[in-house]
């Protein structure tokens, strides 16, 4: 036996009889920043994936706390967690404790998780596990064992021959594992953990399908022979496959789970072409321009005279509460945004608000428009108010991500504030990309083959393959279709004609 390796048997698995190492990576401490959602990743991760069994009791809260490096708070607001999804049950008494209550079909959880990333989050993932495992594959080729390889055989194989999904996510989990430590890493095989956390449990949506099962199986057993053979580049490639398909169904999936969820009428025409996906498009923009348009209009006349921001305050919240309902899920902040040197006394200026948990709205102060602050907002040059100065036509700035913001990728749009030919700003709305990949996900899962939706620099603003994710850039190479869109320059590329 490999030093190191843990040797885990597919029965039940008491915590006092985990291996050291394997009870050591299990309850080693967190790192991330989000405490409660980490811990309970970490024990999530392992009741699905069999590190634990029904029933097994959780170290005493005390001293798991301790080990994780968590507060005793901290911890008992993951336990609560873990006990709303039906993962622990706790007892109180002399015998009390925590205890494991593994659930008796865990894909509605992995399914739930799926659809909670977005699409930038699962290729993040996609991208870790495929270095991972690559790497983990080339240090193998030039370390195993025999008794590794004949380990990473026997996994590979109940993969295809479990009995039923679990037992297969059990062995596939478990491969990775060994691959980990037939490497002789041990920061590989912490890393594993991490890995197993995020990823891997979700592979068991995959897993659950038999003949996605059997095309995992053979990839694993290409991976081991590349081992046994002493072959790292072999090794390598044949990691990266199957990583890459593994990500790509689960893109597949994930979008085809959100379609299921957000399906309605009109998203039943995605069935008759990509034009009807492109009419769609212009739909979604026209309508988001139209409310724009109308908060151009209310801030023009107090603009143009020269008022200060409280009229101007006025007309903008009178204007976005009277048409509340009319603002569309995917706009996550809009307002107005002042040219510079409009308002007297205020060289830069903005009006903006943002969505609210209960989807209402409330003013954001974070911008910071006094030139004088290093964290200054400086605007002016800004594309979302640029192009429209230039053109005075609507437009729609991005994918980009809103570093110090909301981290994440948005789409900008906005509408030029004229008043007798001067322009006096933009009306503009932030859209959350993974909102907007939320409201075409039943278009975007049922096109046959790739499709993708273009800004007017060919970059992606969404689409259905991880193999062209938001913000990459689409080459004329590539050999789509274009439909030009007629809005923002935007345009529908796909892999057969319109």
């Amino acid at each position: 036996m490999t030093a190191g390796q843990p040797r885990l048997a597919q029965g039940s698995i008491a915590t006092g009889a985990l291996s050291a190492p394997t009870r050591h990576l299990l309850f080693s401490r967190l790192q991330a920043s989000d405490k409660p959602s980490s811990v309970v990743r970490r024990i999530r991760a392992a009741i699905i994936l069999g590190l634990l069994s029904d029933g097994d009791r959780l170290p005493r809260e005390a001293d798991l706390a301790r080990e994780l490096g968590v507060s005793n708070f901290c911890l008992r607001e993951a336990l609560r967690v873990l006990r709303d999804d039906g993962l622990i049950i706790t007892r109180q008494g002399k015998n009390g404790g925590s205890f494991v209550r593994r659930p008796q079909e865990p894909l509605p959880l992995a399914s739930d998780e799926l659809v909670a990333l977005s699409s930038v989050e699962l290729r993040d993932l996609g991208d870790w596990r495929q270095m991972l495992t690559s790497t983990a594959a080339v240090l193998a080729a030039q370390r195993a064992s025999q008794s590794d390889i004949e380990w990473l055989s026997s996994y590979a194989e109940r993969v295809v021959t479990a009995g039923d999904d679990d037992h297969a996510r059990r062995a596939y989990a478990r491969y990775h594992v060994a691959l980990a430590a037939a490497a002789q890493s041990a920061r590989l095989s912490r890393a594993e953990l991490s890995m197993h956390e995020e990823f891997d449990w979700l592979v068991g949506l995959i897993l659950s399908d038999p003949p996605r099962r059997r095309a995992s199986a053979r990839a694993l057993h290409d991976i081991t022979a590349a081992v046994r053979d002493g072959e790292p580049h072999a090794a390598h490639a044949a990691a990266e496959r199957h990583v890459t398909t593994v990500t790509r169904e689960l893109a597949r999936l994930r979008l085809e789970l959100i379609a299921a969820q957000h399906r309605s009428a009109d998203a039943e025409a995605s069935e008759v072409g990509h034009q009807a996906f492109a009419a769609e498009i212009r739909h979604f923009a026209d309508q988001i321009i139209q409310r724009l348009q109308l908060l151009a209009e209310a801030a023009a006349e107090p603009l143009g005279a020269g008022d200060g921001p409280a009229a101007i305050q006025q007309n903008v919240a009178r204007t976005l509460f009277s048409r509340l309902d009319e603002i569309g899920p995917a706009t996550h902040g809009l307002g107005v945004i002042a040219e510079v040197g409009v308002i007297p006394g205020h060289a830069y200026w903005l009006d903006w608000w943002v969505r609210t948990e209960t989807r209402g709205l409330q003013p954001d102060s974070h911008h910071v428009t006094d030139p004088r602050r290093e964290d200054f907002y400086d605007y002016e040059s800004r594309e979302f108010i640029a192009h429209p100065r230039k053109t005075l036509v609507p437009w729609a700035t991005g994918p980009y991500i809103d570093y110090g913001g909301v981290d994440d990728y948005l789409v900008t749009m906005s509408v030029p504030i004229t008043r007798q030919g001067r322009f006096l700003g933009v009306a503009a709305a932030d859209l959350l990309v993974a909102d907007v990949e939320r409201v075409f996900a039943p278009w975007l899962a049922s096109a046959s083959g790739v499709c993708l939706l273009l800004n007017a620099e060919e970059r992606v603003i969404v689409s259905n393959t991880v193999t062209s994710n938001v913000g990459d850039v689409a080459r004329a190479t590539d050999q789509l279709h274009r439909t030009e869109l007629g809005t923002f320059g935007w345009s529908l590329a796909t892999e057969d004609a319109p």
